[in-house]
């Protein structure tokens, strides 16, 4: 879907909601969307003519360039998107460099045309073999070098992902293509039994986090030092995971009830976010603008704190200098602050605020806003849909 952002930067904040310190907000008059229209990306019969009528597909990930399909049969899709005139679209996630990027493109998109067939792979598994159960959902890290995978039993796995678009301008005969689909790293107890709600890689594409009905988060490292899998409990279900750095040191994840950070240096400890519980499917986010949501006072006495901590003289220098010097051998002694959205009930927005340094870690909420949303829209092809459109386009249709 896409529509006017509904949180326009200002010089005070966020337009469109009033900011609080509490845990209520003010709507802005005359602050409501202009509307949310949707955009096709596959068209049913024709992906059906590539994968034939007893397959089903289960789960999708769309990047600007790649739709990919999880399969019934254990296969995965892989079709390139093309525009009505028959090019490729933008190529703009293929480098990723930042966990919160913003990107809001003045020309209005070009119109979706039919996608085209790349390839089809099958998934291997630890043992060895071909997987031949259903996919449940499957995300393609932004470098499009790795695909991580859950199957209907729980079990996350992590293959190769060789790029089909890549692959066909760097290789010279078949023997030189590489393969999608060998095993590179896998989560087999992790989820097991339980129902994969949330994937999300890290913008390196080097880390993995995923999360589950029954309250698990797992967080895989493919490289380094810290290559492993780690697995922590909660009490709730799991509605959301995310990295807030390139590297994935430190995740955010939302379960039914809370809002927690997870810093990796420290054990991956749950760093609680806010104090009031929530009830339901309520998720969080790191994004740009989240500081311009926080009014200025609040600011403006958040950065007096923190100067006073930095002058603060410590009472033993020579632990001091033995702390410094444990952290940077550690490589995260820098200290690097995240800003995020947590969603509420009620239409409402923590802005949030989080801060790691060794393994040190805090979280707070500075503010509480209630942005205007756009109007819902029916389902592509719908009359309603199709009065949306022309309602935004200002153009009269007939009943």
């Amino acid at each position: 879907a896409r529509a006017t952002p509904p949180l326009a930067p200002t010089r005070r904040g966020l337009s469109g909601g009033a900011a609080m310190a509490d845990d209520t907000a003010v709507d802005a008059p005359g602050a409501r969307g202009v509307g949310c229209s949707w955009k096709c990306l596959a068209d049913a019969d024709a992906v059906r003519a590539v994968t034939g009528p007893r397959v089903q597909l289960l789960c999708v990930d769309a990047s600007p360039r790649l739709v990919v399909f999880g399969s019934s049969i254990g296969s995965v899709y892989v079709f390139e998107r093309r525009t009505s005139d028959g090019d490729a679209f933008d190529d703009d996630d293929a480098d990723a460099t930042s966990a919160t990027r913003v990107s809001f493109k003045s020309s209005p998109l070009p119109e979706e045309g039919e996608l085209r067939f790349l390839e089809r792979f099958m998934v291997e598994t630890h043992a060895g073999g071909s997987a031949s159960r259903p996919v449940t959902r499957l995300r393609v890290n932004e470098r499009r070098t790795r695909c991580a995978l859950a199957f209907d039993d729980g079990e996350v796995v992590v293959v190769a992902f060789a790029d089909p678009l890549k692959s066909l301008q760097t290789a010279t005969s078949s023997d030189d293509t590489p393969s999608s689909g060998r095993y590179e790293a896998g989560i087999p107890k992790g989820h097991k039994g339980a129902n994969v709600t949330s994937m999300a890689w890290s913008p390196s594409g080097d880390a993995l986090i995923s999360g589950d009905d029954a309250g698990a988060v797992s967080v895989v490292y493919l490289e380094g030092k810290s290559a492993g899998a780690h697995v922590v409990r909660f009490d709730a279900p799991v509605v959301q995971t995310s990295f807030l750095d390139v590297d994935g040191g430190a995740a955010l994840v939302s379960t039914t009830t809370q809002l927690c950070l997870l810093h990796r240096a420290n054990g991956f400890k749950k760093t609680p976010i806010g104090a009031k519980p929530r009830d339901g499917a309520f998720g969080a986010s790191a994004h740009g603008w989240t500081r311009a949501a926080v009014p200025e006072e609040t600011l403006a006495q958040l950065d007096a704190e923190e100067a006073e901590k930095e002058k603060e003289p410590s009472s033993d220098e020579n632990e001091t200098e033995t702390k410094t010097k444990e952290k940077g051998a550690a490589g995260e002694s820098a200290k690097s602050v995240y800003w995020m959205f947590g969603a509420r009930p009620g239409r409402r927005l923590w802005v949030c605020r989080a801060a790691t340094e060794g393994e040190l870690s805090e979280a707070k909420v500075l503010a509480t806003v209630r942005p205007s949303v756009p109007e819902a829209s029916a389902s592509p092809g719908s009359a309603s849909s199709a009065r949306l459109a022309s309602r935004l386009a200002d153009t009269p249709i007939a009943d």
